[in-house]
């Protein structure tokens, strides 16, 4: 899958079905199986690049696989509402600097 089509995958994704895409593919990123429920090192999830593959995250239990294209894809999706998250929290920040103690 091409950059261009997951740019053409986040043209019109809506708030809550990108944020959906991007669950599932930071559950696998982080080692939880959205399929299973299985938990266990992140590091076990993550496959390797073979000579004709891609990467990508497959649970050890259930073998329920993210392909690397699909998880480009969906972070795509997801980074317009991650940005405007960033923009929330650093406007935050912002106010909450007045009110909490210098880290």
């Amino acid at each position: 899958m091409s950059q261009g089509y997951a740019d053409y995958l986040a043209l019109d994704v809506k708030a809550e079905y990108a944020r959906a895409l991007h669950r599932v593919v930071r559950a696998m990123h982080d080692g939880h199986c959205p399929r299973c429920g299985y938990l266990g090192p992140a590091e076990l999830f993550f496959r390797d690049k073979l000579s004709d593959d891609e990467g990508r995250h497959e649970c050890p239990v259930c073998e329920f696989t993210i392909w690397e294209c699909e998880a480009r894809a969906a972070l795509m999706a997801f980074k317009p509402h991650l940005s405007k998250s960033l923009e929330i929290f650093e406007d935050w920040r912002t106010k909450a600097k007045q009110v909490l103690p210098d880290p």
